[in-house]
Order: C-alpha cells, then structure tokens, then sequence
C-alpha cells in the first residue's frame, strides 16, 4: 500500500501526493483578486498579485506582511530568470516585462509580427533564459535568450503555463484540460497535444519534483501524474487562481485564491 509519504528507498514518482498532502490553511484574507505567487528562494519570501489593488504583496513567514510594488498594470503571473530577476505578465498593458536584480525595468515582448497581445496571463522561465508566456484566449508565446518572439501554440485557449523538472515539457492549461508541449534543446516546442481533461475550468498550474501536475480548478486542486492519469483533487475554500512551491524545503505549496492566500504542506518538493 502507497504510504503517502516519501522514504528513502522510495522514489518521488512513487509518492501519492493527495494521500499525503496536510490541511490546506488560510494564511490572509481580505483581498480583491489574488493571483501570480512566487516563491524567491534566495531571498526567502513569496510575493503575489492583489489584480484589483495594482498591489504585488510580500510575505515573510510565517506572518509578516508588506506591499512590494504598487502599480497600474495589473500584474499577473510572475518568474525568475537565471539571474534572479523577475519576469511578469502585465496584462492591462498587454506586455511582458523584466525587473533584473540590479537595473531599470524592461519590456520583454509586447507583441507578435506586429500585432499586439492581447492579456498576457502567466509565465515560466527556463534555465537558459528562454521565456514561455500565455497571452489569454489567443496562444503561448515563447521568447529566446536573444529576445526574438515565437509562436508556440495558437490552437488552444490558454490560462497557466509551467515546466516538468527536467524542462523538457511545457504545460499550458486549456479552458478543460492541460496540453503539453515536447521542448527542444533549443527551447522550440513541438505542436503539442492534450494530456488530460480536468474536471473544470483551469487556471495556473504547478509541479512537483516527481513530475506531478497541480491545476486549479473550481473545486480546488487537481493533481496528476505526469502521464496524464489523475491522483485525486484537493479540496480549497475558495475558487484557485495559482499556485508556487516555496519555504525551506520546497514543501509548501502556496496557493492564490479569489480573496485569501492559503498554503498547504505537500509530501514531495517541488518547483518555485
């Protein structure tokens, strides 16, 4: 029988992670619309986004809170790139733009053989710089190390964005299901295809270092194994938007909802 917990001679894929997932508990309350958590390592903090206050909010755990950065953009999903500085979604203005550690803020992309995007959602970032990006309702975008934009997928209606642990998948959700991407050593994707239907409409997503998928749904959190077969679904309080893992050992899952930000203790690590 699955323990639901890892053990040393047990590898991750074997690991149940709705069996042994804890409590989900609410950390805050109170807000407009929550969205876009990251987990910082380096620095030890989560920030996310309040979209109807411009307001990307800072958590220091267990409790402390301040505002990070006031805007008019509507800031929405947000990375790290290599060199720790984040990329994010702005999805009033319709572009993509990088805050580096040490400099002035700069537009990624904003725009597609002159068109311009429409509601860029979420993002991900892969471990040589390339950018992966949805622009909502329209496809996924991707972005080279060299700044040039190309076109990943325009058959699909996408949402939340994220990597397998060894970057060679990309996920984007889809109103009712997760698609999936092969990606090449050059970042280029394959035309992808469905991996599973969900059992609603999905938002952003995460994974596990196990490869596991974790899609918000409107009944809270989906999970499923990176073949697509489903785990089981955690219950949340509220509608999900977004998830990252974070704290010490990349064991909490911080969860974004309508109005709270929760977070719950996962059996299996996974990416910020």
């Amino acid at each position: 029988p699955d323990s639901g917990g890892a053990t040393p001679d047990e590898p991750p894929s074997h690991v149940n992670p709705v069996a042994g997932i804890g409590p989900v508990q609410k950390i805050k309350a109170g807000y407009g619309f929550l969205e876009g958590p990251l987990w910082l390592a380096a620095e030890g903090y989560l920030l996310f986004n309040d979209l109807n206050s411009n307001t990307t909010h800072k958590l220091i755990l267990p409790d402390t809170f301040s505002t990070y950065r006031k805007s008019n953009d509507r800031t929405n999903g947000m990375a790290t790139d290599p060199d720790g500085g984040l990329v994010f979604c702005e999805t009033d203005t319709g572009r993509v733009m990088r805050a580096p550690v040490d400099g002035e803020l700069t537009v990624v992309a904003d725009s597609f053989l002159g068109t311009r995007f429409t509601r860029p959602n979420d993002t991900i970032v892969r471990s040589d710089g390339t950018i992966y990006f949805s622009d909502s309702g329209k496809a996924v975008f991707r972005v080279d190390p060299a700044n040039t934009v190309h076109l990943v997928s325009n058959g699909i209606r996408p949402n939340g964005v994220a990597l397998s642990p060894d970057e060679q998948v990309l996920y984007a959700s889809n109103r009712n299901a997760v698609w999936q991407f092969s990606v090449m050593t050059d970042g280029s994707t394959d035309g992808g295809s469905k991996l599973a239907d969900t059992s609603g409409n999905v938002d952003g997503m995460g994974v596990d270092d196990a490869g596991n998928i974790y899609a918000t749904v409107d009944a809270g959190l989906q999970i499923f194994k990176p073949n697509g077969t489903v785990w089981g679904t955690i219950g949340v309080p509220e509608r999900p938007t977004n998830v990252s893992f974070g704290g010490i050992d990349r064991r909490t899952l911080f969860i974004t909802a309508s109005t709270g930000l929760y977070q719950v203790q996962t059996p299996i690590p996974g990416i910020p």
